[in-house]
């Protein structure tokens, strides 16, 4: 399943996480939040936060822009991300600097955040692997490689009828042709 993608939301969300968390988060457990929090914001609101493509890992669901983000940084050198989180170390990133507004996220995105990190943040980035193998019906154990994450499969773990599903699909495909365009 592939979203709009923002790279400034994708920052300040894991900002909002690793500042959290104490300004120093594992990798794996952020990745898990932000996916966790894009879903919420799927369920809810039928549009992600962070956005990206969505794949099933072996470690579960996550979003591969994300997690490039992290493994490979950008090839700018200066992006939002790069401004905000630190290069991976020790399977940790940190906070470059601290934020005094996080102005690409609405209010209603930054409550979703809270109710993210308030259910989830007390797990550890095992719990998070365990909770989202029993609980994101979604995922599917790709067997070592990757699996994308269909719009569909997602709509059917939130329990949605078969219209809404598709109101759902035609939805998201609307997103990502407009984000095309714009871009």
């Amino acid at each position: 399943m592939k979203t709009p993608f923002d790279i400034n939301k994708a920052a300040q969300a894991a900002h909002y996480f690793v500042s959290r968390a104490g300004n120093e988060l594992s990798i794996l457990k952020l990745v898990k939040l932000i996916y966790l929090a894009d879903r919420l914001s799927l369920e809810k609101r039928k549009t992600p936060i962070v956005g990206g493509s969505f794949y099933s890992l072996p470690h579960g669901p996550n979003t591969s822009e994300v997690l490039n983000l992290i493994n490979d940084g950008t090839m700018e050198g200066n992006s939002p991300w790069e401004q905000l989180i630190t290069d991976r170390a020790n399977h940790m990133v940190g906070t470059n600097q601290s934020v005094q507004e996080y102005d690409a996220l609405a209010p209603s995105e930054l409550r979703l955040l809270e109710e993210t990190w308030n259910r989830f943040g007390s797990y550890n980035r095992w719990d998070l692997v365990r909770w989202t193998h029993q609980h994101c019906e979604e995922w599917v154990d790709p067997k070592g490689g990757s699996l994308e994450i269909s719009a569909r499969k997602l709509a059917e773990s939130f329990g949605w009828k078969a219209a809404e599903m598709e109101d759902f699909e035609t939805e998201l495909s609307a997103q990502c042709r407009l984000q095309e365009l714009v871009s």
